[in-house]
């Protein structure tokens, strides 16, 4: 679980907002209880959504948070990127 990120959320969004995460994200509540409590992960749909609530660039909650780590491909991630002007790129490491 990302208590850092959940306080920020908190802080971030209306007592009202925060209600009704679930429906503004498009998750049941069963499922916002497993993303709060680190049992799953998020969806890109669901950051994306969740980024806009936050006035934030989705891209920015995904590497500063972790958001998505193991859900989200190394592809959506490129394609997330280049839609926001930047390049992400995996560099080969000799041993």
């Amino acid at each position: 679980m990302n208590e850092e990120f959940w306080e920020y959320v908190k802080v971030n969004l209306s007592a009202k907002e925060y209600e009704e995460l679930p429906r503004l994200i498009g998750c049941a509540p069963k499922r916002l209880a497993w993303l709060k409590s680190g049992s799953t992960e998020f969806a890109l749909e669901e950051i994306q959504k969740l980024a806009q609530l936050l006035k934030r660039n989705p891209l920015d909650l995904i590497m500063e948070y972790l958001l998505g780590e193991g859900n989200i491909s190394f592809k959506e991630l490129r394609q997330l990127a280049a839609a926001q002007g930047y390049e992400i790129k995996l560099l080969a490491h000799a041993a």
